[in-house]
């Protein structure tokens, strides 16, 4: 995909951000970011493998990431996609992501993913690795900017393709009151158990993958022949269904952490699914917003980190 612009860092940090979820790698450089899809065909022996468009525009199968353990596996085949796409030349200091709930655990073990993920990144190209937690980084990105005078618990949910990572954040504190990472939900699940149903009569007898279901959420339509489907009603609809039956989980929860003293504030949500909530959400009881291009949230946040 086509590197776009950004607003410029307050630093001139040579670093770089790659944020790799299981629908695209998210990476930001500079005044450039961009997004390569999730998807890659192996070739030799597994050690070069084609990744994003170039997987999906060669013939043969192409594989996704389907677990953090896969992420780790391959996160160095799209760095080295992202940095290409970015055009980086010379050697960078870079900030990777993985579910906070993994980051986690793992980062507790000597030798657990966390630093074998940094060992595999280091190359003539990257000389230094950061790993951060998906989740935390779109909390930091809200916090720095709109968030900056909260006293109220923030409530951070971070909805992703195949991952729904929700956060409780106490602002007075600077402090993570509690998170989870929830495996099998965010826009897999609303296109699989929300939308297709709707749109049953459209899809009769096509079989479709993680990535194209997700492409036509993105697109809202659908051709059939020479007819041009708009699906845009049915997003909407199976969109505002599926936050109202997550925040209902979610809640459970939060109202256990949450009092007259430390009540909940603001509910913010971001990661590439909370596109599709646009008009959904809202409440006289509490603010409830989506970030700027939620993609790039945690992104954001991890160059913020990145940067000091």
């Amino acid at each position: 995909m086509m590197a776009e612009p950004i607003a410029e860092p307050k630093n001139d940090v040579k670093c770089f951000v790659c944020d790799l979820g299981f629908s695209s790698a998210k990476w930001i450089s500079g005044g450039k970011k961009g997004r390569v899809l999730s998807v890659y065909q192996n070739r030799g022996g597994g050690e070069d493998p084609l990744i994003g468009e170039d997987a999906l525009d060669n013939p043969g199968g192409v594989a996704y990431l389907r677990t953090p353990q896969h992420l780790v596996k391959h996160y160095r085949f799209f760095l080295e996609k992202c940095l290409d796409e970015a055009g980086v030349k010379g050697a960078v200091k870079v900030g990777v992501g993985l579910p906070v709930q993994f980051y986690e655990e793992q980062s507790k073990i000597k030798g657990g993913a966390v630093d074998a993920l940094k060992t595999s990144l280091i190359s003539e190209r990257v000389k230094d690795v950061t790993v951060l937690p998906q989740g935390i980084g779109g909390i930091r990105s809200y916090m720095i900017t709109d968030g900056k005078e909260k006293t109220g618990l923030v409530l951070g949910i971070d909805l992703g393709f195949n991952t729904l990572i929700y956060t409780l954040f106490d602002p007075k504190r600077s402090k993570v009151v509690f998170t989870d990472t929830l495996y099998k939900r965010g826009i897999s699940q609303l296109a699989s158990n929300y939308l297709m149903p709707k749109i049953a009569d459209f899809t009769t007898g096509l079989s479709m993958t993680p990535v194209e279901l997700s492409r036509l959420m993105e697109q809202g339509y659908i051709t059939n022949g020479t007819d041009k489907i708009d699906l845009l009603p049915e997003i909407k609809s199976a969109a505002g269904e599926y936050m109202e039956a997550i925040l209902a989980e979610i809640m459970e929860d939060v109202r256990a952490n949450i009092s007259i003293t430390r009540p909940l504030e603001t509910i913010i949500f971001f990661g590439g699914g909370s596109n599709h909530l646009r008009g959904k959400i809202g409440s006289d009881k509490i603010e409830v917003k989506i970030l700027p291009e939620p993609e790039y949230a945690n992104a954001r946040g991890f160059r913020s980190f990145l940067e000091g």
